[in-house]
């Protein structure tokens, strides 16, 4: 079957074709005037002219260029049934690429042609940005294949620039990390000579320092729990830094002192009563701010739970030391309606609890998530822990494979071990008891 031009004037198109909204023709007509025509229309001689039986949307674009002839395929004699079925061949049942294959055919195209990408572009009628996000996102589908069960390629792309831009953060933490560690220094070893041996200044420096084939220092786990106060260790840390960080200090409202912890309900735990006094927390929120250079990385997330009475105060404060706070907080609602009614002939119970949302260096999150959840408490080893659903919801919007995950008063662990699950590098707790630090420790293992 050959095909041939005819005049666009001479293809009649019927009334009760099965498409009746033909979409936007601009892009293919920019097509057709970039490329040319690559696929033929389908008519059927009718006399002295032609009935249109498939290719309505390219002669319409035809038309829109003024052209006067196009490429056409005959198929004559075509019964009722067999024009519906060509039809609904054209319409419906051709298969489109998907865009995990348009991305790599443009990839194709643009590596065959070997024209600058501003060309292609052209060529492909598309702008020079798109056609460089396409390329950009092609490269990186199968590093991170998880890109490809995003429903679109702009939010694939969307997805591929954060992710590139968070190892790109990682790296930069190598390098701050090298500058601020500097290189090992190793303790130089006294050399001694025969006695009357002439000295021997051509023995190197190096020569002289510890033994040739020192055994390296054992790497510590990529998730452990150690005995601190965070107060004292931020002061001094000097290792390498955190990209996420999970505060859950004590709320500072003197519960500690409270008729209504008497409860064994409440306090049959591990640790029983703990300090609880606003004087603690502002001693630990003022160590935080104070040293968040020694610790924090310079793009980083904070999830910082704290009672509703504080939240502007330490809002303002994060915002001071500049760190965007997202406008509203994260929410966790009991959905047992646990809580604590402090004055039950005024006020009513609060069953809920509230953290700041804040971000450092314009980190970006990898999925958007509700601000809130609800879900019951959970007491399985500390009074206060934050469920571990509660804390991987909100952590499935900021964590993967370059999270380093610091929680300073990490109690049970809930957080790092929900950070871990999702596939976190590295992370650290800290707690002022042994046995929550030994309970860490085993969970990691467990």
């Amino acid at each position: 079957m050959s095909s041939f031009n005819i005049s666009v004037l001479s293809i009649k198109i019927d009334d009760d074709r099965q498409r009746k909204d033909l979409g936007d023709i601009t892009p293919l007509a920019q097509s057709l005037s970039a490329i040319g025509q690559i696929t033929p229309i389908v008519v059927e001689r009718d006399g002295d002219s032609f009935r249109l039986i498939a290719g309505e949307r390219r002669l319409t674009a035809a038309k829109k260029l003024g052209w006067s002839e196009i490429e056409a395929i005959t198929r004559d004699d075509l019964s009722d049934r067999e024009r519906v079925l060509i039809e609904l061949e054209e319409n419906v049942r051709r298969k489109q690429l998907t865009w995990q294959e348009e991305v790599k055919a443009v990839q194709t195209f643009v590596t065959l042609s070997k024209e600058p990408q501003a060309l292609a572009a052209k060529s492909l009628v598309m702008s020079a940005q798109t056609l460089s996000h396409m390329i950009t996102l092609a490269e990186n589908l199968e590093r991170f294949p998880e890109l490809k069960e995003c429903p679109t390629w702009t939010s694939a792309y969307s997805q591929v620039t954060i992710k590139l831009q968070r190892l790109t953060d990682a790296a930069l933490e190598d390098i701050f990390e090298d500058i601020v560690s500097g290189p090992e220094e190793v303790e130089p070893k006294e050399v001694f000579l025969p006695e009357g041996a002439p000295a021997q200044p051509s023995i190197k420096t190096s020569q002289l320092y510890a033994d040739p084939a020192p055994t390296p220092p054992k790497e510590a786990p990529a998730f452990q729990a150690l005995e601190g106060d965070f107060a004292l260790w931020a002061k001094e840390y000097s290792g390498r830094r955190f990209n996420l960080i999970h505060c859950d200090f004590p709320y500072g409202l003197n519960m500690d002192n409270a008729n209504l912890q008497n409860s064994s309900a409440r306090w049959d735990v591990t640790d029983g009563r703990y300090d609880d006094s606003p004087e603690l927390f502002d001693r630990l929120t003022r160590a935080f701010f104070d040293n968040q250079d020694n610790f924090i990385s310079d793009t980083a997330h904070c999830i910082f739970w704290l009672a509703a009475k504080n939240y502007g105060r330490i809002a303002s404060r994060f915002t001071h030391y500049g760190w965007t706070v997202c406008d509203v907080p994260l929410i966790w609602h009991k959905s047992d309606n646990a809580g604590i009614a402090p004055d039950v002939r005024r006020w009513p119970r609060r069953t809920f609890e509230i953290a700041i949302f804040a971000s450092r260096g314009d980190r970006k999150i990898l999925k958007v998530k509700a601000a809130s959840i609800a879900a019951p408490t959970t007491k399985d080893h500390h009074l206060s822990e934050k469920p571990i659903p509660v804390v991987t919801h909100f952590m499935e919007m900021l964590v993967d494979g370059t999270t380093e995950i610091f929680d300073p008063t990490a109690g049970s662990g809930t957080a790092l071990r929900a950070a871990k699950s999702l596939g976190a590098k590295r992370g650290l707790g800290l707690d002022v008891l042994p046995e929550h630090v030994n309970y860490m420790n085993g969970a990691w293992n467990g």
